[in-house]
């Protein structure tokens, strides 16, 4: 049985006349007939027949007009909802954020393409960089934001975003408060504030080391928040994303020689196919959010220079 053939049925029901029932679906009155003759043959038995000038559905054409009429309506309804998803009136969309990308330059374009698709439920989702990286590899999310350097290459694939340098932030009354930009050798015997959750922190401690500098942390903090607050109640310093400072208490200045940078990119299964939604929301990030270096196709290891 076939979704045209109970189409064609139900035309034929309802406008009583296999003329008009053609005229309805767009086919031909022969090609109509045949189509309700082979649901016949599968039914076994005429679903309608002749009463002097009229056409009247027989007895086994009553008894199956309600069921084929509810497989006609579910098959109409599918097909809306599906157009609806492809329009994008309806569907979800799920979004893994590495708990150190900073919202303020990312929200504000989630929030403009959920005023343009009301319809789509979008859900965010905030974790470590693991985490996120085992929710994308579930398909728990369709797409990431983080920094690719901790994912598996062959598995991945990345489109820069931004490239975001790192700065110094500090509190209120820091001798930092009078420098143009902060060296790494100027870290040295300053209270120290490690973010635990930094993808770079390796590669920052063997940095240090490299040049025989030694930071010994005053307090530790897993999330950035803590971090940002004990900076800003006095507890020395701390090294951060640029784009993830949002303490109103805390200044910033660049951190040079060297310059650290990380690449934040979108992420997700290579080979995997993304939704409609996932692909707005990518193009629409991809297209305007800021590239402080003109951007890229592939994402790079974080550097230091």
């Amino acid at each position: 049985m076939e979704l045209g053939q109970i189409r064609h049925f139900v035309a034929v029901m309802q406008s009583g006349s296999f003329t008009a029932a053609a005229e309805r679906c767009a086919i031909s009155q022969p090609g109509l007939t045949k189509s309700i003759r082979a649901l016949e043959r599968e039914l076994g038995g005429p679903l309608f027949h002749r009463e002097g000038n009229r056409l009247v559905m027989s007895e086994l054409g009553r008894t199956m007009a309600p069921v084929l009429t509810n497989l006609d309506d579910q098959a109409a309804h599918a097909a809306r909802v599906a157009e609806s998803f492809q329009v994008l009136k309806t569907g979800s969309l799920r979004v893994g954020v590495a708990n150190t990308i900073g919202g303020a330059r990312l929200a504000p374009l989630v929030a403009r393409f959920r005023r343009h698709h009301p319809g789509v439920d979008v859900e965010i989702h905030v974790s470590n960089a693991g985490d996120i990286g085992e929710r994308l590899n579930r398909s728990d999310v369709d797409f990431a934001i983080m920094n690719a350097v901790q994912l598996e290459r062959g598995q991945h694939q990345a489109e820069l975003l931004y490239r975001e340098p790192y700065v110094v932030a500090f509190g209120p009354g820091h001798r930092f408060d009078a420098l143009a930009e902060v060296k790494l050798a100027d870290l040295m015997g300053e209270c120290y504030v490690d973010r635990l959750s930094c993808e770079l922190r390796k590669q920052f401690q063997h940095l240090c080391a490299d040049r025989e500098l030694t930071l010994v942390p005053i307090a530790r903090a897993e999330r950035d928040d803590w971090a940002q607050e004990l900076v800003a109640s006095g507890l020395g310093c701390a090294v951060l994303p640029a784009f993830s400072v949002r303490h109103p208490r805390l200044s910033t200045r660049p951190l040079v020689l060297p310059e650290v940078t990380r690449d934040v990119s979108i992420v997700r299964m290579r080979g995997r196919k993304l939704s409609s939604a996932a692909i707005k929301l990518r193009d629409m990030l991809k297209k305007d959010v800021d590239l402080s270096d003109g951007g890229g196709s592939v994402a790079k290891l974080a550097r230091v220079r």
